[in-house]
């Protein structure tokens, strides 16, 4: 006896996913120094109803959960998104139950749950005092990079703690420059009281005429130029920038091979970079 069959089959691939978590979403204890010795972290991250119960969590649980917002203590999600308008303070603007946003905590935490006085690391998974999952597990998920490191520190010093006062400093001068180059281009004018007219010397019209009693009655406020210093002063700090960075103008966007082509050639580079 013969059989036609047809067979199907499903091969099921797994891979490794690397996910960038925002910084206002995590938590961890503050006395850590290695990331394999942490006593607690956590991800804090926002899901809709409709995603938990994809999860598998219990119904009766999830429509009772209350909204959930995320803070911004640090005003990083703010910076993050206020430039393109994104931002808002309520994002949970659905109509769609489904869609209510709720705030679910995965936690990793070092605790003694069975009383034998050991603690165990544990996988929490909760939403306000409702917990769904609660599991024994070896390690957790996170990797923490920072672009400086600090001794007996998790979380060392970024570029925008190298160079913050730099940045200030550059925005003071820029502004005293703008402000002398305003002055240099509308500069104020002395007047003899009574002798001009005001309402012509207050209209601001090109080639417009100013009524005076005499040629004395009134002269301009000579402002000095201070383009020269406050440019220097900015590449100045251009350069003390590149020394704390390492970052110097000439490293950057350059291909090897390009290079090599250049009539500069890597000597040539080499002491303009110094």
């Amino acid at each position: 006896m013969t059989y036609n069959v047809t067979v199907k089959r499903k091969e099921r691939k797994r891979q490794f996913k690397v996910e960038g978590v925002p910084p206002e979403e995590m938590w961890f204890s503050k006395d850590s120094r290695y990331v394999d010795g942490l006593r607690c972290i956590g991800h804090d991250v926002r899901r809709t109803i409709s995603d938990l119960l994809s999860l598998g969590y219990d119904a009766e649980q999830v429509y009772k959960l209350p909204k959930g917002t995320l803070g911004d203590t640090y005003g990083e999600k703010y910076e993050r998104e206020r430039y393109d308008g994104s931002w808002s303070i309520d994002e949970d603007d659905s109509l769609d139950i489904s869609q209510r946003i709720v705030m679910l905590n995965e936690c990793y935490i070092r605790v003694d749950f069975d009383g034998d006085g050991i603690s165990e690391y544990r996988r929490v998974v909760k939403c306000g005092t409702v917990v769904f999952e609660n599991d024994v597990v070896e390690d957790h998920p996170f990797a923490i990079f920072s672009p400086v490191l600090m001794p007996y520190k998790l979380i060392g010093l970024s570029m925008w703690d190298l160079v913050e006062d730099l940045q200030r400093i550059k925005t003071a001068i820029t502004r005293q420059y703008l402000d002398n180059l305003y002055l240099a281009n509308t500069p104020r004018t002395t007047v003899v009281e009574g002798q001009v007219n005001l309402d012509d010397l207050l209209n601001p019209r090109p080639g417009g005429l100013v009524r005076t009693k005499s040629l004395d009655a009134m002269s301009v406020i000579q402002t000095p130029d201070i383009g020269a210093q406050a440019l220097g002063g900015i590449q100045f700090f251009d350069g003390v920038r590149d020394a704390r960075t390492g970052i110097k103008e000439f490293s950057q966007g350059l291909v090897g091979n390009e290079l090599s082509k250049s009539k500069i050639g890597s000597e040539g580079l080499q002491q303009l970079m110094d």
